[in-house]
């Protein structure tokens, strides 16, 4: 048997297992909740993805969509025929076994990334991270329970200077002696105010006196003018 063939199942499997043990874990922390499976299920699911992609050159290119409609459609019954207070809350489920079918095509298709070895990291690296989202639901509710109406509204306001205002600026010398870049500056500008969200953000969730250490940490790994100019004395100047 073709051993790119043998790797290509073997990591589709091996992501199916990854993401179910997980959705597995998940059942037993649920009362009375059922889901659309767990460590048996989605193996299964990722091994579909990956026989229709492999069938496909063969039976046509409908095969993985068909087969994406068809797992739909399965989730669909299965919430359906169950009562209404046994269901799960949300789609959490429903979506990871959408991104398992897919990860299962992806690990045999050669259209999308050519080379083998990349194609399957790429594909477990994914997995890994799905993995991990979904695993982390407990700390990552508890996080945005303590994050506030001016927390967030604070974050937002320098990803605006991030990804909005900063790529407008122009990337040019301008002014007496081309002294002045208006791109440097709006960076600067944006370090200063990331080290100092990321002080208070530490602090928030550490305390006063490790939220400073992070801060010094994260900002002095680039520049420490930067850190001096996010922090204000903790007492007047003498």
């Amino acid at each position: 048997m073709d051993r790119e063939l043998i790797a290509s199942l073997g990591t589709a499997l091996a992501t199916g297992l990854l993401i179910g043990l997980e959705r597995q874990r998940a059942i037993t922390r649920r009362e009375g909740k059922e889901t659309i499976g767990g460590v048996r299920t989605f193996p299964l699911i990722a091994l579909v993805g990956a026989v229709a992609t492999l069938l496909a050159p063969k039976l046509g290119a409908w095969l993985l969509p068909g087969a994406l409609l068809g797992l739909v459609a399965l989730i669909c019954v299965h919430r359906l025929s169950l009562p209404t207070q046994e269901r799960e809350i949300g789609i959490t489920s429903d979506v990871a076994a959408v991104v398992t079918l897919l990860l299962g095509a992806l690990a045999p298709s050669r259209g999308t990334i050519a080379e083998l070895t990349p194609r399957l990291m790429t594909t477990l690296a994914v997995a890994v991270v799905v993995a991990l989202l979904l695993s982390v639901k407990p700390r990552l509710h508890a996080v945005v329970a303590r994050i506030s109406d001016e927390d967030l509204f604070a974050g937002l306001q320098l990803l605006v200077v991030a990804v909005v205002l900063l790529p407008l600026l122009p990337d040019q010398s301008l002014g007496p002696f081309q002294a002045i870049n208006p791109q440097h500056i709006g960076r600067m500008i944006l370090f200063v105010g990331a080290v100092s969200f990321v002080g208070y953000t530490a602090s928030r969730l550490l305390g006063p006196g490790r939220g400073l250490t992070v801060t010094g940490l994260v900002g002095g790994l680039v520049s420490s003018t930067a850190v001096t100019f996010s922090m204000k004395p903790a007492a007047p100047w003498p």
